[in-house]
């Protein structure tokens, strides 16, 4: 007797489960860090799906180096570190 049924049978499949909840995951921590508001995020999801996904991927990637050196440099010291967003 099987112990999965269904789809989770297939071990395409679950490899595939694995990887869109890893990605999901991933992008859910991306907007926290950002401060991207989640209100925001399903007007992303619309534009990402209407434009080429290439040159979104190469400027979203550039804007986040851009902005992860003023994540990393140190504030006021009477205020908390930003630091620890960066690792």
């Amino acid at each position: 007797m099987a112990l999965l049924h269904g789809p989770f049978a297939d071990p395409r499949f679950r490899r595939l489960l694995a990887g869109q909840s890893l990605s999901s995951f991933g992008d859910t921590a991306l907007y926290l860090a950002l401060g991207i508001p989640a209100l925001f995020a399903p007007a992303a999801g619309h534009l990402a799906d209407r434009v080429r996904r290439r040159p979104l991927l190469i400027w979203s990637n550039a804007l986040t180096a851009a902005r992860w050196p003023s994540w990393t440099r140190p504030r006021s010291p009477w205020r908390s570190p930003r630091w620890p967003l960066s690792a």
